[in-house]
């Protein structure tokens, strides 16, 4: 029985994936809510209206409830933000209606609310509060303002906020869609537990590697790997440890093998190393070896010291074959030899002839 990953705990997915917006929309948020609170706070009192700044207090528990909704999954934050957009509409409806801002508020509101919603809560929400953010500006057009007496220096304060606000939000949007990219290509091309390259991208590589070794005249090797006595780790100590003891080989597997070179985990405790370039006289077998003797030594797993071992097949290529299905094949029954001979040990694998190799190339393409 090989080792698997546990069973993902989605509560701690949705705590992860909360946290990780929150880091992202934290700063932007923080200028935003500012910005409300300049309108709300300073321009009320330098007005005169002390009893209107009680509002930005309100906004300010509304952030104090978003960042603290994080702690406790994304969907309670989803809700927060929702209502510091909703108090923010309203304050900033106040202020073009109440206060006569309009001419100071609306030049950049629409897009403060497209970019900021995008960000925090995503497309559909973006497109949600820009709905009542354009009516606002369109009834702001066309509604008659009162005679305007914020000085000068506020209406520069409050537009030199939003435009940075805006600044902001484009600027660690752009971030956050980058991340997210190098996650969604991470999540495609790696093994969750391991980190090594997962099948698919096993298979890319292997395919290039053939290619320059057909048009250099290069030789390589895959290393096929297979654990030995998973199953008794699984049942002694449970899968925990099975997978702790899948983890260090994979590390070991990482630490010896070149930065050209690519491994790979392609199964419970299987594990596969293409060498893209090797020395034509036993150069693979000899990397082999040596990943054996790491592979073998002791760790300390589940509490107890573990000793892992592992059969491991080696085939050369273009000699053994030049199809990456032929080279796999064999590297697999050369490490089942190994494991079949008692394990730990390195087992080359003999395929087809020159001719019989370019016979195999020329079916597969």
């Amino acid at each position: 029985m090989s080792a698997t990953g546990s069973a993902p705990d989605h509560s701690a997915a949705r705590r992860r994936r909360a946290s990780e917006m929150i880091q992202r929309a934290a700063g932007p948020l923080w200028i935003g809510v500012c910005l409300v609170g300049a309108i709300v706070i300073a321009v009320p009192l330098a007005l005169g209206l002390p009893s209107l700044a009680a509002a930005g207090v309100l906004v300010l528990l509304c952030l104090a409830a978003c960042l603290h909704a994080v702690q406790r999954g994304d969907e309670l934050f989803r809700r927060a933000a929702h209502l510091v957009y909703l108090v923010a509409l309203l304050a900033v409806a106040y202020a073009v209606f109440g206060l006569g801002l309009a001419p100071v508020i609306t030049v950049y509101f629409p897009a403060l609310v497209l970019l900021g919603a995008a960000h925090i809560l995503g497309a559909r929400a973006a497109i949600f509060w820009s709905v009542p953010s354009l009516v606002l500006v369109a009834l702001a057009v066309a509604f008659p303002q009162p005679e305007n007496t914020v000085s000068p220096l506020i209406t520069f304060v409050v537009r030199a906020a939003t435009l940075v606000t805006i600044l902001g939000f484009a600027v660690t949007f752009r971030r956050s869609h980058d991340r997210q990219a190098e996650e969604l290509r991470l999540h495609a091309t790696t093994d969750a537990l391991t980190g090594l390259a997962n099948r698919r991208e096993f298979d890319r590589a292997l395919s290039e590697a053939l290619d320059r070794a057909r048009r250099f005249d290069r030789r390589g090797a895959i290393v096929y790997i297979d654990l030995d006595g998973v199953k008794r780790v699984n049942d002694e100590s449970g899968h925990a440890s099975g997978d702790d003891l899948i983890r260090t080989v994979a590390n070991r597997i990482s630490d010896n093998t070149r930065a050209v070179d690519t491994a790979a985990r392609i199964g419970g405790d299987e594990f596969v190393v293409l060498l893209s370039e090797v020395d034509p006289t036993g150069g693979g077998e000899t990397a082999a070896r040596n990943l054996l003797d790491s592979l073998c030594q002791p760790a300390e797993i589940g509490g107890r010291s573990i000793t892992p071992s592992a059969s491991i097949g080696v085939t050369h290529f273009p000699e053994s074959g030049r199809s990456a299905a032929d080279l796999l094949r064999i590297a697999d029954d050369a490490m089942y030899r190994a494991k079949r001979a008692g394990g730990r040990r390195v087992v080359v694998g003999e395929g087809a002839s020159p001719d019989e190799a370019e016979a195999s190339s020329a079916q597969e393409h």
